[in-house]
């Protein structure tokens, strides 16, 4: 078994994770409390103090961790991202869940997709207030827009150049390097792929 332990003392919190009175992991200041905001409060019963944690739960509850560690990281870039760009206020909330999308997602984001998180987000505001964030964030260099074909755009957390290929199957965008090509050519598994695309 492993034991959570939490202690709270003013502005002061630390969660530590042990096993036979070893510690093993420990988070201390600003992320301890959005551990515990976030991850303990939610989901876990304890007595103010402390909880155990067999080693299937004690897996996921690290894993909930490490995924709250990198949307706090992502979270903070964005921030300073958007400090630059002096966006009033209701244009820095649709900014900041615009990047958000983008830069959590591991390939390109196509247009439509990005365009149904903005409308799930913000439903009474007009296409035209998501168009000019975008164009702003293209122009500071935040993010790459990416056109394929005459039907789809699709929008690149790193705007440095690279290649990629349109899989058209399952239209994704992914970037690809001279060896991927190469064993997709080699495999014949050309039929799904568009033209290589260098942007």
């Amino acid at each position: 078994m492993y034991k959570i332990v939490i202690k709270i003392k003013g502005n002061k919190c630390t969660v530590s994770v042990s096993s036979e009175n070893k510690t093993l992991k420990k988070w201390q200041g600003k992320f301890a409390k959005l551990i515990i905001d976030e991850i303990i409060n939610k989901y876990y019963s304890y007595d103010g103090s402390s909880f155990l944690l067999c080693r299937d739960h004690i897996n996921l509850f690290l894993h909930n961790i490490a995924m709250l560690y990198r949307s706090a990281i992502v979270y903070y870039k964005i921030e300073s991202n958007l400090e630059k760009l002096k966006f009033n206020c209701n244009r820095y909330n649709i900014a900041e869940v615009v990047l958000l999308h983008i830069r959590m997602n591991n390939e390109p984001i196509e247009n439509g997709q990005l365009l149904s998180y903005f409308m799930d987000d913000f439903p009474n505001h007009n296409f035209l207030k998501f168009y000019d964030v975008i164009e702003k964030l293209k122009s500071h260099n935040l993010i790459k827009r990416i056109k394929v074909g005459a039907e789809y755009i699709f929008y690149d957390k790193n705007p440095k150049p690279k290649k990629y290929y349109h899989d058209t199957k399952s239209n994704r965008l992914i970037e690809c390097h001279d060896q991927l090509i190469s064993e997709n050519i080699n495999a014949n598994k050309t039929t799904d792929i568009n033209t290589i695309y260098y942007m």
